[in-house]
């Protein structure tokens, strides 16, 4: 595998010479490009549950099936925590790599990385422990210890996340040494909001399926820095007509 991959985002005319053009191209590194994958993977997830909701009323995820679970219903619940805990490990996996990027940062950007690093671990435990634990042991998440742990853990960390991540992107807006990822994350306030206006106009149709999208790609991003190459077009030789 390279140890890098390369994406060309797009081609725009420059302004010194007519000839030129200059690309945008964005390197991704082993841990960005998986980070990546990992995230839309699950946004795909929440998407889908958030389409499935705004028009059936129901979810993909199992929540009010029988506790615990069991058969098939074990299986995609499982399958589907394995993708989020996947992609939580990712984004700690980055936030940690680029802690040489986030030293160029303000003090307010630094607490926040280690806030989302703290946020992630525990999203993460939830999925690749708290789950997996409630599904082979067959210990209820609806009651008892699990519920406990959603309600004093997940759960904050979830919400966490979300309002880390939006900081994050604010406290970069002036002097960004963090590419490409602090200006996806300026977009998770605009989807918070949009959230909330569907939950008042259609209740059913309020998922937090889009911020998760946001949120997982802008970490997923931090630290990827665009960089420009400039082109040259060389001209057509004129073909020499004669008449007749």
């Amino acid at each position: 595998m390279a140890d890098a991959f390369t994406f060309l985002l797009w081609p725009h005319a420059a302004r010194p010479r007519a000839h030129d053009t200059e690309v945008i191209i964005v390197r991704l590194s082993k841990s960005h490009f998986v980070a990546l994958v990992a995230n839309l993977a699950l946004g795909a997830i929440a998407i889908t549950d958030a389409i499935v909701q705004g028009t059936t009323g129901d979810s993909i995820i199992p929540g009010s099936a029988p506790d615990p679970l069991t058969g098939g219903l074990a299986s995609a619940s499982l399958a589907m925590a394995l993708v989020h805990g996947i992609a939580y490990v990712t984004i700690i996996v980055v936030l940690v790599n680029e802690r040489s990027r986030f030293a160029e940062t303000n003090v307010f950007a630094r607490i926040m990385r280690i806030a989302l690093i703290v946020t992630s671990a525990a999203m993460a435990l939830a999925f690749l422990v708290a789950e997996p634990l409630s599904i082979f042991a067959r210990i209820p998440k609806q009651s008892g210890f699990l519920l406990e742990f959603s309600n004093w853990v997940t759960t904050p960390a979830f919400l966490g996340t979300f309002v880390f991540a939006a900081a994050l992107g604010f406290a970069l807006i002036r002097r960004n040494p963090l590419g490409v990822g602090s200006r996806v994350l300026l977009g998770v306030v605009p989807a918070l909001l949009l959230l909330i206006v569907v939950g008042i106009a259609a209740p059913r149709w309020a998922h937090p399926g889009l911020v998760e999208v946001v949120t997982g790609v802008g970490l997923a991003l931090v630290g990827v820095m665009p960089t420009s190459a400039s082109t040259t077009a060389k001209p057509q030789p004129k073909v020499a007509t004669q008449t007749g």
